[in-house]
């Protein structure tokens, strides 16, 4: 009976016996019997003589309940002690007679791992398990309901109160010091700019070669070559201030420079306007204060620091907002209600990745910028590399944080102004693809951002609403269209290719190697011949041809233990998709004359 009692949870027994003083003995011994295991008895009351199951007989189960509903307490446990002290690493709480220290693995992290050790009498338990993990939590209760002879309700209850108090040390509760950093805490306000500090700033916007500029300015930081993707990197990043700001992912193997150039642009970001995160764990963006992220240049290193938060982060590029309603307690009555949270963008996005294959929902979302891998690239670095380590470094210390705050104070004193793109109607633009619905939004606030960063070297207007409120607005030249159209032309070229970077990399310097006397002029190849072309680690080889086999533009033969040969199945082009539906400078200029 006690296993069975122990097994199923009960906390509460009700005795009938015979109504006479022999059956009110033998109730209340059971009854004290079971105060160990945590249960409350009861005794009903049967006249005196009666037999319940002469009772039941003579006159049905309806007499039996009126007398159930007339029963006493025979024997009800103590109700547990408690008691709770901070420690160290976690804490120490004390529920009735067992005592219970929490330590946790990963302290500040808002991790709920933890050691659990359970002392009562002189004798422990001890068990590591996630605390917010259901099966852990399961197992450990019954391991302690058996270790101790406690119900697993009791000890249930227990841990419900541990997670309770591990759940407020994660996350804070405004009552005990918190782990980590309070997002407002981050929050950088920009200085007020003096009338020669605004003067200079306007002066360098309104410089006639301020593209060439900024790349010369991202160099002297550190950053060389790569003038393209480094330009449009630093455009993504300023692409906050507008209404629709872009995103970008860098994307190269290890050792590239991904990183690089993301610190470039940050560097060259106004301070409170960028925040960079290696790691994004789960529901990080919904909680952060409702205004921290708006206008926010938000940069992630490494994919898969952010793999968790990748639907939060979609949602802010498309909604510009981030909405959820949530069950929470109230800590003042208990009871569980709805509660809504909103955090407000736009964001401008980027992070780098060395996967070649990436989320299509991400990658319809985001400009694919591809570092240069070559030996010339590697070759430049290594003198910057170089130059980092003599004297002149110590020299251009002071000047390149002259460099930075110049491009502070610039973003700084553009104005939230509108753009009009005035030939918006002569553009065409690729209709092949479905993707292309978010592709052509993507290159128009292209369009938009370069007569942003331009706008005190462009024409300016104001029109009035319909209800009578003046909109300031500036006006995109041709000459923004036509640096648009140079960065977007093999950006989009590489969104539209059915092959990923890598694979599209791989089958260029197979083209290029079959025939005319190449290194493979036999047409046919094996995986080692490859790595000795390309240079390629075998890892990053294999993941490219798959891809190339899968989508049949090599063909394979061989088996377990035998070289595996490729040959061409596809046509020998690298030229890719062509963006023939783009409006071309030409044909603008053309058009615009007309």
């Amino acid at each position: 009976l006690r296993e069975a009692l122990e097994r199923y949870a009960v906390t509460e027994a009700t005795f009938v016996l015979d109504g006479d003083r022999a059956g009110r003995e033998a109730a209340g011994a059971r009854a004290c019997d079971l105060l160990d295991l945590g249960i409350t008895s009861y005794a009903v009351l049967l006249p005196e003589g009666r037999d319940p199951n002469d009772l039941l007989v003579a006159e049905g189960p309806e007499a039996l309940k009126g007398y159930l509903g007339k029963r006493v307490v025979l024997a009800e446990p103590e109700k547990p002690g408690f008691s709770l002290e901070e420690t160290d690493d976690g804490f120490e709480i004390r529920l009735g007679d067992i005592t219970y220290r929490v330590a946790f693995k990963s302290p500040g992290t808002g991790s709920l791992r933890a050691s659990v050790k359970a002392i009562k009498d002189g004798v422990t338990f001890l068990n590591s398990l996630d605390l917010g993990s259901h099966r852990g939590r399961t197992s450990t209760v019954n391991q302690v309901s058996r270790r101790f002879r406690l119900s697993k309700a009791d000890v249930e209850a227990h841990f419900m109160r541990i997670v309770e108090e591990a759940e407020a040390r994660a996350v804070g509760d405004g009552t005990r010091e918190e782990f980590g950093q309070s997002m407002t805490d981050l929050v950088k306000e920009a200085p007020e700019l003096s009338d020669e500090e605004r003067g200079q700033a306007i002066e360098f916007l309104s410089r006639p070669d301020l593209v060439e500029t900024i790349l010369e300015d991202m160099e002297q930081l550190g950053y060389v070559g790569e003038e393209k993707g480094k330009l449009l990197a630093y455009l993504v990043g300023l692409s906050r201030k507008l209404e629709k700001p872009l995103a970008a992912y860098v994307n190269s193997e290890s050792s590239a420079g991904k990183s690089g150039m993301t610190e470039a642009v940050e560097a060259l970001t106004a301070p409170e306007d960028v925040v960079n995160f290696a790691r994004l764990s789960t529901h990080a963006l919904s909680y952060m204060p409702p205004t921290f992220l708006k206008h926010k240049l938000v940069i992630l290193e490494e994919r898969v620091g952010g793999e968790a938060a990748d639907y939060s982060i979609r949602v802010l590029q498309s909604k510009q907002k981030l909405a959820q309603a949530v069950v929470v307690k109230d800590p003042a009555t208990g009871s569980m209600q709805t509660r809504y949270f909103e955090v407000e963008g736009p964001i401008a996005y980027l992070e780098t990745t060395t996967s070649g294959r990436l989320n299509y929902e991400n990658a319809t979302r985001c400009f694919e910028i591809s570092l240069d891998e070559s030996a010339e690239q590697t070759e430049k670095i290594h003198q910057l590399q170089r130059d980092s380590r003599s004297l002149e470094r110590f020299r251009s210390s002071a000047f390149l944080e002259l460099v930075r705050k110049k491009h502070h104070d610039a973003q700084r004193v553009l104005e939230p102004v509108k753009v009009v793109i005035p030939y918006v109607h002569l553009l065409r633009f690729p209709s092949r693809w479905l993707r292309t619905r978010r592709d052509h939004e993507r290159f128009l606030c292209l369009i938009d951002v370069l007569a942003y960063l331009h706008q005190y070297q462009r024409k300016r207007g104001t029109v009035t609403d319909a209800i009578g409120v003046e909109i300031a607005y500036v006006e995109a030249s041709f000459e923004d269209y036509v640096l648009a159209y140079q960065l977007a032309q093999e950006v989009l070229k590489a969104s539209f290719h059915e092959l990923s970077r890598l694979s599209r990399d791989l089958w260029a310097v197979i083209v290029g190697s079959v025939g005319n006397d190449g290194p493979l002029d036999g047409g046919s190849f094996t995986r080692r011949e490859l790595r000795a072309l390309t240079g390629w680690p075998d890892r990053r080889l294999k993941e490219a041809l798959g891809e190339l086999v899968d989508m049949e533009y090599l063909a394979t033969e061989g088996s377990q233990g035998k070289a595996y040969v490729y040959s061409l199945l596809a046509a020998p082009d690298i030229t890719g998709p062509q963006l023939i539906a783009l409006t071309t400078p030409q044909e603008l200029k053309e058009k615009l004359g007309a």
